[in-house]
């Protein structure tokens, strides 16, 4: 079996719960270890040749318990760094989903985009916003360390991201974005389209000859109609964090794309 490294922030939890519900159900899945930290943390972290290693720096947002980052910083269940060496696949929990709207749109506009525009988007560090007219300005965060685990061995690295903000609960931004989806039909038409070609550039990015970040969108059953948000069902702690059941899915997705 595949040896996994499951490696991000806060999200990493409603995946862990998904692995130890369908193991206690007699699932048979591969050894995955799990290293996760803090968002401010997780920010943090750097490669030491194919080491992920923390520093001993402390943010002084996002840690209320004052923790020694590189104290902090482990394989759950070990005292060891996550190795890359070891692993055959690494997926990170980190980062936006890139279903998320405000990643290609100038809010609160819906415009076409094409493939390689998108392509663009998806695969870049962030957005010049002043090389296009309907880009949002805003540059989304994608850690350093995300950079560095894709350089070392972009082909076995696949970006899961964060949950889609949770449906009757979201922020501001994706409320507005529903809203002028519901009252246009003209917009909901474009972002399904835009929709469609992200999801193509998912399966291609799974093809072993794909130029770029590989990346796993959530099944369509776990959204809303719009796939701007999470179904309410899946609700964890907050807006922004799912639950088991949630993980148990996305568990079920990795298995049908051959990859636990």
């Amino acid at each position: 079996m595949s040896r996994i490294l499951a490696l991000g922030n806060s999200h990493l939890g409603s995946f862990k719960w998904g692995i130890d519900i369908l193991r206690s159900d007699g699932e048979s899945l591969p050894t995955i270890d799990f290293a996760g930290i803090w968002e401010t943390g997780f920010r943090h972290l750097y490669l030491k040749g194919s080491q992920i290693v923390a520093p001993d720096c402390i943010p002084a947002s996002n840690n209320p318990k004052q923790l020694n980052l590189r104290k902090a910083w482990a394989i759950a269940g070990s005292d060891k760094v996550p190795d890359l060496s070891n692993y055959d696949y690494v997926f990170i929990f980190a980062s936006p989903c890139k279903l998320a709207p405000i990643l290609y749109y100038r809010f609160p506009s819906i415009v076409p985009m094409s493939e390689s525009l998108l392509f663009d988007v998806i695969t870049s560090n962030y957005i010049e916003d002043n090389q296009y007219d309907h880009i949002s300005p805003w540059q989304f965060h994608v850690a350093k360390i995300i950079h560095q685990v894709l350089a070392f061995n972009q082909n076995n690295v696949f970006l899961i991201g964060g949950p889609l903000p949770i449906q009757n609960k979201e922020i501001e931004l994706t409320e507005q974005y529903r809203n002028n989806l519901i009252q246009s039909t003209l917009l909901s038409n474009i972002h399904s389209q835009n929709v469609a070609r992200i999801r193509r550039l998912s399966d291609s990015s799974m093809q072993n000859d794909f130029l770029g970040m590989r990346f796993i969108l959530p099944p369509e059953h776990l959204l809303c109609d719009f796939q701007i948000s999470t179904k309410e069902k899946f609700l964890g702690n907050n807006q922004w964090h799912s639950n088991s059941s949630y993980g148990v899915e996305m568990i079920r997705h990795f298995m049908c794309l051959g990859l636990i």
